[in-house]
């Protein structure tokens, strides 16, 4: 996390305890740990976000009768949001290397679901008629196979101006059992933009964080 500007070294008088989770595998594979940092106690005295995070029933209920179903996952969810000054401190942990802070959002504080679901929702404002976001998910749906190009092109293009990045393996579409098999095959090839920033942008992402 280090390498990748995902932390920092701090400061910070904050401090959270760090726990290695065991990940769930196959019995016959090898254990692997999963890195947290149990934020309890800074998530008792934090003020709650009252954003709402969308019901996953009405949203597949917006999908209506669409033929044509995009969907992708935004890279590294919460790491696409940048901290301001304070909150990274506040994110600091303890290991027996040093003292570090995140420089972004992180798993296990208590807002950052309802904060991201607020930044996707304005990143996409306006565009509810076609598209879907659920956290990171996002569903672009359409009536035909070159609607729904045009609907992803305008999605892709505003995740873009806003500084946000999708998985290299950014489209996976679904169609009618009714729709041309071949138009169905091209849309499995179907790749991102290659002019699409594929770089974290944490600048932009701050930008549109709520309350900066």
């Amino acid at each position: 996390m280090l390498a990748l500007r995902v932390i920092e070294k701090s400061s910070s008088p904050w401090t959270s305890p760090v726990v290695l989770v065991p990940k769930a595998t196959a019995p016959d594979a090898k254990p692997e740990l999963r890195f947290c940092v149990d934020y309890r106690g800074l998530n008792s005295v934090t003020r709650t976000d009252a954003h709402s995070i969308p019901r996953a029933d009405e949203l597949v209920d917006r999908l209506g009768a669409a033929k044509f179903l995009s969907t992708f996952d935004l890279t590294s969810g919460y790491w696409q949001i940048a901290l301001t000054e304070g909150a990274k401190e506040r994110s600091a942990f303890s290991t027996p290397d040093g003292h570090y802070q995140f420089r972004v959002m992180s798993f296990g504080l208590k807002n950052p679901p309802a904060t991201f679901q607020w930044l996707v929702n304005g990143v996409l404002a306006g565009k509810d008629a076609f598209c879907a976001a659920y956290l990171d998910d996002i569903a672009v749906y359409s009536s035909s196979w070159e609607e729904n190009l045009l609907h992803l092109k305008e999605v892709l293009q505003a995740l873009q101006q806003a500084g946000l990045t999708i998985k290299a393996t950014c489209s996976a579409v679904k169609n009618s059992p009714h729709a041309d098999p071949e138009r169905h095959r091209s849309m499995r090839r179907l790749q991102c933009d290659r002019n699409f920033d594929a770089r974290p942008r944490l600048d932009n992402a701050a930008r549109l964080q709520k309350g900066n």
